[in-house]
């Protein structure tokens, strides 16, 4: 038999535990709560002695099926909680529905069936899941709104994961085997040593950005940009790598679109003997072509001051330059004939063209223009 000690030692337990404890006859009536079970729900333990546990803590919902199943239990039914841990919902004396975490034993006592119910509060723990499940819909919504496709990479095993977002970039097929050789042989045989995704054993620290080529079945060359982090164990090694795809083939098409317009308008101020210049009005400076500092007769920096562009211009032409900035650059192109005086005296006649560069504002950012010399023309 227990002494008073230990009843002392177990009574202290019993009320100083973090968890509520309610201890239930045979009636299903209540025989003790601790302080944490009447702080969870509300009841002192005048009023809620003798009373049935159902109507105290028991969703109203809840109780027919409450009653039920524990008459059908005590009367010799199957076991149905008993000695399990069940997440489900408690009430509060005000009526507020609390989630909790239920565990109920069976012990006799003086050759009496009792029940004691263990139970946790699940409140954070529900309201943390919540912020989860709300924090991976806006993620899910972010995704889909960005037209990204998702993957996931098991190195141990090989096998990979892809979202249809990636299976509609990549077109794959129904029976396209989901490892990562399988989607190695899909891209452009150039690019696939930039794959980094199948290194178990050096897979970089952080994020790590990839673009490149696939090829698909309909032979469709598609440029990806692919970012993907490892996922590791207590002890460093990679378990599974994480990533996101978006599809960025118009891009690369319109930078290469671009670069082929670069390359003929270079070809093309270079065959016509075009000087090219910029002016940045927010700090001032100014930046000539080779050929246009050549022209002007500038010193070899390609960044000159306004004073020594100006000390090139023939006097009587400085106003005409001037006049454009000050009243604020028309809209549109504009030309303009001017004489410069080169280092050596020799004078030329220089044609200017350019227009304005202006933010959503309307205020000049920058303005760019072409530099001829019609000397020839001028002298006939």
């Amino acid at each position: 038999m227990l002494g008073t000690a230990d009843l002392e030692i177990k009574a202290a337990v019993v009320a100083e535990t973090l968890d509520a404890i309610v201890v239930v006859g045979e009636d299903g009536c209540v025989l003790a709560l601790n302080p944490a079970a009447r702080g969870l729900f509300g009841w002192p333990a005048d009023e809620a002695l003798g009373r049935p546990i159902g109507d105290l803590i028991v969703p109203e919902h809840l109780r027919a099926a409450h009653r039920d199943g524990f008459a059908a239990y005590v009367a010799g039914g199957p076991p149905r909680v008993l000695g399990k841990r069940v997440e489900v919902l408690g009430q509060h004396r005000d009526g507020r529905l609390i989630p909790i975490e239920l565990t109920v034993l069976e012990i006799k006592v003086e050759g009496r069936r009792v029940f004691t119910a263990t139970i946790r509060d699940r409140s954070a723990d529900a309201a943390q899941q919540e912020e989860l499940a709300q924090t991976r819909r806006q993620l899910e919504l972010a995704v889909e709104g960005a037209q990204l496709g998702t993957w996931s990479y098991n190195p141990r095993t090989g096998m990979s994961w892809y979202s249809d977002r990636v299976k509609e970039i990549v077109g794959m097929e129904e029976n396209f085997l989901p490892d990562g050789e399988a989607f190695r042989e899909r891209v452009h045989p150039d690019d696939r040593e930039q794959l980094v995704f199948d290194r178990q054993d050096d897979f970089p620290e952080g994020p790590v950005a990839r673009e490149y080529r696939v090829i698909r079945p309909d032979g469709e060359i598609r440029w990806l940009h692919s970012l993907g982090a490892a996922a590791r164990d207590s002890t460093g090694n990679v378990e599974a790598i994480h990533g996101v795809i978006i599809d960025i083939t118009d891009r690369k098409r319109a930078e290469e679109d671009f670069e082929v317009m670069r390359q003929r308008l270079e070809l093309a101020v270079r065959g016509a003997d075009l000087g090219v210049w910029t002016l940045n009005t927010r700090d001032g400076s100014w930046w000539f072509s080779d050929r246009a500092r050549d022209l002007i007769g500038l010193a070899d920096s390609h960044y000159p001051s306004l004073r020594g562009f100006r000390e090139r211009v023939h006097p009587d032409d400085w106003g005409r330059l001037a006049a454009l900035y000050e009243t604020g650059f028309p809209e549109g192109s504009v030309g303009v004939e001017y004489r410069v005086v080169r280092p050596d005296g020799e004078t030329r006649w220089l044609y200017g063209l350019g227009a304005a560069d202006r933010d959503e504002a309307g205020e000049i950012e920058a303005i760019n223009g072409i530099v001829a010399d019609i000397s020839p023309r001028k002298l006939a």
